[in-house]
């Protein structure tokens, strides 16, 4: 090889590099620029106005009464069970039974899930009870619901289908930028996005 053509060699890979370069930093400065934080959105749970962020790349589908959340085999729903009947002297959500039977309702595998934790915690100043269940026998099998008393009636966040690993994350995320938008008074109109 000459000399000369060594060099233009040298050159070409020398520009072919800058090239690649400058591709790679304005695709960069693209991906960058059109990647927004999600918006929230408004939703009717039922007679309940909710504003909250859809989990990226999650599918959601909305019933009314139940606000479904799916990616491919994994399911969360938020669902307003509409009024709280407490009878007189009945303990509040704090045994572990009564828990139970409010959140999970009688669901066929509520006799098979036990308490595994259960804590309290205000967001976007909500006061929500957090509880984790888990199958009795095996402590396989979590999982995690969230619940609050929102104006007399039950709403509850829940994660139905999918591993733990997969759907903690997205759980607590979806439960985090949830906000319980006021009732609109009488001759006002609902609260917009």
């Amino acid at each position: 090889m000459s000399p000369g053509a060594s060099t233009r060699r040298a050159r070409l890979v020398a520009w072919s590099r800058r090239r690649a370069a400058w591709i790679l930093i304005l695709l960069a400065l693209v991906h960058t620029s059109c990647a927004r934080p999600p918006r929230p959105v408004t939703l009717e749970v039922g007679r309940r106005t909710v504003r909250l962020v859809v989990p990226a790349g999650w599918e959601h589908l909305d019933h009314g009464r139940q606000q479904l959340f799916r990616l491919a085999e994994a399911q969360l729903s938020l669902t307003n069970r509409g009024p709280i009947a407490l009878e007189a002297g009945t303990p509040a959500a704090d045994s572990a039974a009564h828990v139970l039977e409010l959140v999970l309702g009688n669901a066929s595998d509520t006799r098979r899930r036990e308490l595994a934790v259960q804590a309290r915690d205000t967001i976007a100043g909500t006061a929500w009870s957090l509880v984790e269940t888990w199958d009795h026998v095996t402590h396989l099998d979590r999982k995690r619901v969230a619940f609050t008393d929102a104006g007399g009636e039950l709403l509850v966040l829940r994660v139905d289908r999918g591993d733990i690993a997969r759907t903690g994350a997205v759980f607590d995320g979806l439960l985090r930028s949830l906000v319980l938008l006021p009732e609109p008074r009488p001759g006002q109109s609902a609260p917009g996005p």
